[in-house]
């Protein structure tokens, strides 16, 4: 069975698991307030989400099995209009605006790529391309502006050829050329801007390359094996900040420094205020904040200027029910409207969000050390774990996410714990530590 038939399969699961879980009504949140939601259309889940701007109007497109949405964001969101895509069935579509175009794929089902001319709006789209000989489905799409690049993940043509990657060029930007293929990588997502490309490749790591000559295409970094590693799923950079998802449990996000050369080194990583067993999947960075489309966790901010000390500064639980199943919730963020306070986020079960985070900027400029002041020690420990301060209430996990002990002062007995390796949260973050 191959990469792309695999995805397919755990897709169709998915749906099926969580499709018919009934709307949530109350959220909890920190520094993030509601402003509106929108509940499910037709009872089908929503996948991706991207948003546009055009003379101060602000939009957002998610997508659906069936279609894409289109609403218009004011001190609401107003749906505008169905977008009918000429697929027949969509489990998986992701989609990116590259000036006033929007282009989509999907991972499954009779698909093509597709780009739907944006001028027109408010009042409608139009579909101006639909041919899958270049590409029939696709797992991610990612856009680099500068060099007018669009690169399509894990993708096969109308013949049903599989490809790791695909490089297409948008010069024209109706009309894609083929310049680049891949048929060993197994990419997952990507990141690409003036030529410096990152490939999120699942199992296979991180894979950094230089596309500013596509006739001379040179590898820069493959990060293959680093602590804690799981499936590197999705990844995003700004300045000298790189940040990348693992979707696997256990396993958070990293947060890394860029190099002159633009190699990465991974300085720390962070995790939900829930469970270690949640997963991260997209990420957003924004004047070094962090946005974390976190699934059953909802959404998670953090502070990320200081590469080596992050810390949290707001949440969304847009899925606050208990669950054993890890594909629920918060699956798509967009946070890049130009100087607003606005993020919308999309959840498999509860809508489409639009939240205000104003709260969290005004944390921007606070010391790490004022919003997290909590302390753990020694770290490897033996029979007490310490943590400041000493009245904090913590909760211990293991590795399955199985609550081990609770306490509301330190130190704590952890002498009867198996050896290995455990989580203690707090309310705002989470701590890894060893015991032995």
């Amino acid at each position: 069975m191959s990469n792309i038939q695999i995805f397919n399969f755990l897709t169709l699961l998915l749906i099926l698991i969580t499709m018919k879980s009934p709307a949530q009504t109350n959220f909890p949140a920190w520094n993030i307030k509601l402003i509106d939601n929108k509940l499910l259309q037709e009872n089908i889940p929503y996948n991706d989400l991207t948003g546009y701007e055009n003379n101060n109007n602000k939009y957002v497109f998610v997508g659906t099995k069936k279609n894409i949405l289109a609403y218009e964001i004011s001190d609401s969101l107003n749906l505008l209009f169905t977008i009918k895509t000429p697929d027949t069935v969509a489990l998986h579509r992701d989609m990116k605006v590259y000036k006033n175009y929007l282009y989509c794929v999907a991972s499954e089902g009779n698909s093509s790529l597709q780009i739907y001319d944006l001028s027109f709006l408010p009042d409608s789209v139009k579909l101006i391309y639909s041919s899958d000989s270049l590409v029939k489905n696709g797992r991610n799409i990612f856009i680099d502006t500068t060099m007018k690049f669009l690169f399509v993940a894990s993708c096969r043509d109308g013949k049903l050829q599989e490809y790791g990657l695909r490089g297409f060029s948008l010069q024209n930007p109706t009309n894609p050329k083929p310049f680049w293929q891949d048929f060993y990588l197994n990419v997952s997502d990507g990141y690409s801007n003036n030529g410096i490309t990152y490939l999120n490749c699942g199992t296979q790591g991180l894979w950094i390359f230089d596309f500013r000559d596509t006739a001379n295409v040179k590898l820069i970094q493959s990060l293959e094996y680093y602590p804690n590693k799981g499936f590197c799923h999705s990844g995003t950079k700004e300045d000298s900040i790189y940040v990348f998802s693992e979707e696997s449990i256990n396993t958070g996000v990293k947060i890394c420094s860029v190099n002159p050369d633009f190699s990465v080194q991974i300085e720390s990583e962070v995790f939900s205020n829930n469970p270690p067993t949640s997963l991260p999947h997209s990420v957003w960075l924004r004047n070094g904040i962090l946005f974390v489309s976190y699934y059953a966790d909802g959404l998670q901010i953090f502070n990320a200027r200081d590469v080596k000390n992050p810390f949290k500064i707001g949440y969304f639980d847009s899925f606050p029910k208990d669950t054993t199943f890890h594909y629920v919730g918060n699956w798509g963020v967009f946070a890049g409207y130009k100087d607003s306070n606005l993020v919308v986020i999309s959840d498999r079960q509860n809508g489409l969000f639009l939240l205000n985070v104003s709260d969290c900027w005004k944390t921007v400029n606070i010391d790490s050390k004022k919003i997290d002041e909590i302390k753990i020690f020694p770290n490897p420990a033996g029979e007490l774990l310490h943590y400041s301060p000493e009245d904090s209430e913590i909760k211990i996990y293991d590795l399955t996410g199985k609550l081990i002990t609770r306490a509301t002062k330190s130190p704590v007995n952890i002498s009867s714990l198996p050896k290995g390796v455990y989580f203690l949260r707090t309310k705002e973050k989470t701590f890894k530590f060893v015991k032995n």
